[in-house]
C-alpha cells in the first residue's frame, strides 16, 4: 500500500512541478524524489523497522506541504514576461580556461591537505594498513571532535573544483579528467577522516551543477554543444559508481563486519551478491524510521539553532566563546543505533514546531527564487546560490545539511573564487 501511494505522490508532484518551471529536474523534483526514495526503501522492511506512526507521517506531508508553499509563492510573483538570452551575452562561457585553472588548483590544494592528512596517520600508526586496521579508532577521534593531521578548511577548495566542473562538463558537453580530480581529492580526504557525507555532498553538487547548467546552455544557444551522449551515459555512471563505492568502502572500514541485527534473508542475500550493501539500505532508508523515534519522544535539548548554525558557534567557540555543542545528533535504537533523523527532527530541536515549517517554507522559496533569477539573467552568482541551496534539499532525508563544515565553507569558498573571476572580467575589458 504504501509503495501505491508513493507512486501517486510523485506522479502527481513531478508534473505539478513541470507546469511549474517548465523543465523537469527542479526544486520540486529533488525534494519528492529523494523523499520518495527513502520512504519506498523504509517500505521494503528488509531491515525489522518499527511502523511509522500517523502523527509521523501526518508531519512529513506538513512539512512537504510547507516547502511547496514556498515555491508557490515565489511563483506568484515572478514576471511571466520572457527575455531571451544570447549566448555571447554570457560573458562567464568564455572563461573556460580560467574554470579549468580553478578546477586544477582547487583539485592540487585538496590533494595536498589529503596526502598530508595520511601521511601524519601513516607516521602515527606505522603504515597504510595499520591505519586501516585502526579505523575504528580513528573513527572514535573524529566523534570525540579530534581530526588527527588534518589543516583545518583548507581541503573545503575540493568543492570549489567539483561545482566548477560540474559547469565545465555541461559547457563542453563531455567529462574530462579535470571532473574527477576534485572528487578524488574529497574522497581521499574523507576516506582519512572515515567520513562518507562529503563524498555524497560533492556527487550532489556536481550533479545540481551541471544538470542545471546542461538546461541553461540548451536555452541560450543553438550551437551543437549536446552531442556525445554514449560519453555523458558512461561517465555519469562511472561517477556514480566512484561515490557509491567510496561510501561503501568507508563504511566498510569502520565496520568490518558489515552486518546488522534484524537484517532480513533478502536483504542478506543482496549484500552477499554484491548488488546493495546492509551499509547502503541503511544510509538511506533509516532516517525516516529515527524521526518516528525522536517525534515519539522529543526530549532533545539543543542551544538554539545549534544544529541549523553549527559551523558558526564551532568557530565562535575556537576564538574563546563557550557555547555547549554536540558533534553529533542523539542516536536511536530502530533496531540498531543510529542518528540521521531528518532535517525535520534537528528543526525540531532547534527551533520548535515553528522552525518545522518556516525552513522549508524559506527553502523552497529560496529555491525557486535563485532558479528563476539564473535562467532570466545567466547571473553565475545565482547558479553558485542555487546549486548550494539545493543540496540542502537532498540532504533533507538525513539532516539539515547547513550543520555540515563543508557545505558552508564551500559556499563561501566558491563565492569567493566566483568574485575573483567575475572581478578578472572587468579588469580584462578595462585593459
Amino acid at each position: 500500500m504504501i509503495t501505491l501511494w508513493i507512486t501517486i505522490f510523485f506522479v502527481t508532484f513531478i508534473l505539478l512541478a513541470k507546469l511549474i518551471y517548465n523543465k523537469l529536474f527542479n526544486p520540486i523534483f529533488l525534494y519528492v524524489g529523494v523523499w520518495s526514495f527513502t520512504i519506498y526503501l523504509y517500505s521494503l522492511k528488509l531491515i525489522d523497522y518499527s511502523d511509522i506512526s500517523n502523527f509521523t507521517w501526518g508531519i512529513v506531508i506538513s512539512v512537504f506541504l510547507a516547502f511547496l508553499s514556498g515555491v508557490i509563492v515565489n511563483r506568484l510573483l515572478w514576471n511571466n514576461s520572457i527575455k531571451t538570452l544570447e549566448y555571447d551575452e554570457i560573458w562567464w562561457l568564455s572563461k573556460e580556461t580560467n574554470i579549468k585553472k580553478i578546477i586544477l588548483y582547487s583539485s592540487l590544494v585538496g590533494f595536498f591537505v589529503s596526502i598530508q592528512h595520511w601521511y601524519v596517520l601513516v607516521k602515527e600508526f606505522g603504515s597504510i594498513s595499520m591505519v586501516l586496521l585502526n579505523a575504528s579508532q580513528i573513527y572514535d577521534m573524529r566523534v570525540e571532535g579530534e581530526h588527527l593531521g588534518k589543516i583545518p578548511y583548507l581541503n573545503l577548495f575540493s568543492y570549489v573544483g567539483v561545482f566548477f566542473s560540474g559547469i565545465h562538463s555541461a559547457l563542453r558537453n563531455k567529462f574530462s579528467y579535470l571532473v574527477i580530480f576534485p572528487l578524488i581529492a574529497v574522497i581521499l580526504t574523507d576516506a582519512a577522516s572515515l567520513a562518507r557525507a562529503g563524498v555524497f555532498f560533492a556527487f550532489v553538487l556536481f550533479s545540481i551543477t551541471f544538470i542545471t547548467n546542461r538546461y541553461f546552455f540548451k536555452s541560450i544557444t543553438k550551437r551543437d554543444v549536446y552531442t556525445k551522449n554514449t560519453n555523458i551515459f558512461i561517465t555519469t555512471f562511472l561517477i556514480i559508481f566512484i561515490a557509491i563505492g567510496s561510501v561503501s568502502l568507508i563504511r566498510l572500514i569502520r565496520n568490518p563486519l558489515g552486518d546488522f541485527k534484524s537484517t532480513s534473508i533478502e536483504l542478506k542475500k543482496l549484500s552477499n551478491s554484491g548488488i546493495i550493501s546492509s551499509s547502503i539500505y541503511l544510509y538511506f532508508s533509516s532516517p525516516i524510521a529515527v524521526l518516528n523515534e525522536y517525534l515519539d519522544k522529543r526530549k532533545e535539548v539543543a542551544v538554539f539553532g545549534e544544529n541549523t548554525f553549527y559551523p558558526i558557534y564551532n568557530n565562535l567557540n575556537r576564538i574563546g566563546a563557550k557555547v555547549n555543542l554536540k558533534p553529533y545528533p542523539k542516536g536511536y535504537f530502530i533496531p540498531m543505533w543510529v542518528n540521521s533523523a531528518t532535517y525535520i527532527r534537528e528543526l525540531d530541536v532547534d527551533f520548535g514546531p515553528s522552525g518545522i515549517f518556516i525552513f522549508p517554507f524559506i527553502l523552497g522559496f529560496l529555491s525557486t527564487y535563485f532558479w528563476k533569477k539564473f535562467f532570466d539573467t545567466g547571473n553565475i552568482v545565482y547558479i553558485v546560490f542555487y546549486s548550494f541551496t539545493t543540496t540542502l534539499i537532498v540532504f533533507s532525508i538525513f539532516y539539515i545539511g547547513t550543520r555540515l563544515t563543508f557545505w558552508l565553507f564551500g559556499f563561501l569558498f566558491t563565492l569567493i573564487v566566483t568574485y575573483f573571476l567575475k572581478k578578472g572580467k572587468k579588469t580584462s575589458q578595462n585593459t
